[in-house]
This record gives C-alpha cells, structure tokens and sequence, in this order.
C-alpha cells in the first residue's frame, strides 16, 4: 500500500507526551503511539468534579483563548 500524495501529520507537543495525528483523505487518524496513551492522557486531562461544576455554571466566555471556567480551576486545582 502506498502512502498518499496528501498525506499531513500534526504532533502536538503536551507536558505529558507527544500526540500524533495524520490527515488521511480528511480524516484525522491518531497514531498507534497515541493510542496506546490514551488511557494515561486522559487521566492527566480530564477535568475534576471542580472543572466540570465551573465550566457547566460560568457563562461560556473566553478572553485571548482562555475559557472564564478555566482561570478559577487553575487557581483552586492547585
């Protein structure tokens, strides 16, 4: 099988770990890499109890790409 012609790869760079994903015929496909860390991943960015209860209850703005429910969660997750 040969590799398509328009083949794109993103790679987000996280403080936990390194997520792959290529665009296949406008598909985004994860790489087997990522996949195996996605149990890891979401233990690590899944939101508390706290994160859900702000951003359910605080209006849905967002300042320079910042949600208003994430500015108390990182002060309080602490």
């Amino acid at each position: 099988m040969s590799m398509p012609t328009s083949l794109k790869l993103c790679m987000i760079a996280t403080f936990y770990a390194f997520i792959y994903l290529f665009l296949l015929s406008q598909i985004w496909k994860a790489s087997n890499s990522t996949v195996v860390k996605t149990p890891s991943l979401s233990l690590e960015y899944t939101n508390t109890p706290l994160g859900e209860w702000l951003s359910k209850n605080l209006p849905a703005m967002s300042f320079l790409g910042v949600k208003l429910w994430q500015l108390p969660y990182e002060l309080l997750h602490q």
